[in-house]
């Protein structure tokens, strides 16, 4: 069972045509706030779309399917403005809070949610960031003039990437951050002694 939030456009669409055509036997969720639109670019009886709601989800994904072995995310603003990344002066308070709430409150509200109903749960779960290189989507337009051409990945592709990455995942590559080609983002922060820390 895989979860995928939001599965309208972009790089959550693309992750669920991804896996209906290349994992004969997945079955898969799709949240999103309009599923009457999602149903339209996702036929085929192995997808189930509902939803989105802040608290319903998880108990309807419980109550119908019992459990969850992959939870995608790919949910992100760059700023509430729309633009892309924007000069310190036009940095404000309530600008902040609103990315970070969607990019960071958000999966982990989600991922405690759907917690209690991830595969084994006696087991550890990996969990981890990806990046998905700059993508020829709506969110990244305003960095696609200054994306070199063969670093502008077409969605398809980028999520190709991401899944590769993903079927590589093992206890050892949790809790870090990759880039598209498989890379660290970065490799964590590091205490005062100079061991590192792992978020």
């Amino acid at each position: 069972m895989l979860l995928f939030h939001p599965v309208l456009r972009g790089l959550g669409l693309q992750f669920c045509r991804h896996i209906l055509k290349h994992r004969t036997t997945a079955v898969v969720i799709a949240t999103c706030r309009n599923p009457e639109h999602a149903t339209e670019r996702h036929p085929g009886t192995r997808l189930t779309v509902l939803r989105l709601d802040v608290s319903g989800a998880a108990d309807r994904v419980k109550e119908s399917f019992g459990r969850l072995d992959l939870i995608v995310n790919s949910s992100a603003v760059f700023h509430p403005s729309g633009k892309g990344e924007t000069s310190l002066r036009d940095v404000t308070a309530q600008g902040v809070i609103s990315t970070l709430t969607t990019d960071t409150v958000g999966p982990l509200v989600k991922a405690k949610q759907h917690s209690g109903i991830m595969v084994n749960t006696t087991a550890k779960v990996v969990r981890v960031s990806l990046h998905p290189g700059t993508v020829d989507t709506d969110l990244s337009r305003p960095h696609h003039r200054n994306a070199p051409k063969d670093k502008l990945f077409a969605a398809e592709l980028s999520v190709s990437h991401l899944m590769s990455i993903v079927d590589s995942l093992t206890m050892e590559r949790t809790r870090r951050a990759f880039t598209w080609d498989g890379t660290f983002s970065w490799d964590g922060t590091f205490s005062w002694d100079g061991t590192e820390l792992l978020w």
